[in-house]
Parts: structure tokens; sequence; C-alpha cells
């Protein structure tokens, strides 16, 4: 009985040494692109701040922000852009986009 208590212990200590380096080593891994993503990482993607409304951006650049944006001048007109895209031109010309209200 003893013998048993002490093979159930050692392999309790060897199951949590083992539970130790695998936490590590998920925390080593990326979190974006299909990484496994951990607590730290969802922490940082909640703090993560949206850009304003108001916020304007040119013909060719990326959109810093998923909404509904409004060309700035005339004529005007008004688009769903999603973050990441780049901005279009509008009537064929670059034009200024300025972020109206948050997709």
């Amino acid at each position: 009985m003893l013998q048993d208590f002490e093979f159930r212990k050692k392999f309790s200590q060897k199951v949590l040494r083992v539970e130790q380096e695998i936490t590590k080593a998920v925390l080593r891994l990326p979190s974006i692109n299909g990484g496994i993503e951990t607590g730290h990482n969802r922490k940082e993607k909640m703090t993560e701040t949206k850009a304003p409304i108001g916020t304007t951006a040119r013909t060719g650049e990326r959109c810093p922000e998923s909404g509904v944006w409004q060309v700035v001048g005339t004529p005007t007109t008004t688009a769903p852009i999603a973050k990441h895209n780049v901005m279009p031109p509008y009537d064929g010309k670059a034009v200024t986009w300025k972020l109206i209200r948050y997709a």
C-alpha cells in the first residue's frame, strides 16, 4: 500500500511538471494569424481602442476602423468599409473619407 502511495505521489509530480511545461510552451505561441490565444493576449485585445468618429483617411490608405465612411466635399457619398481594407476612390478621384459611424 505504501508503494502504491509513493507511485501516485511521483506520478502526480511528473504530471504537474508536464502541465507546467505545456503552459510555458503555449504562452510562447503567437496569438495572431492562427496561434493559440492566451488570457494575456485577450486582455491586450480588449484594451485596443477604436479610431474616433471623425477620423479621416485618404484613398489608397488602409482603413483604420470598420464603419460607415463619408467622402469629405462634394459630390459626396457614404460607404461601409472594413478595417484594413484600402480606402477607395470616389467618382474616379482620390478623396478624403471621414468615419461617421461604427460598424
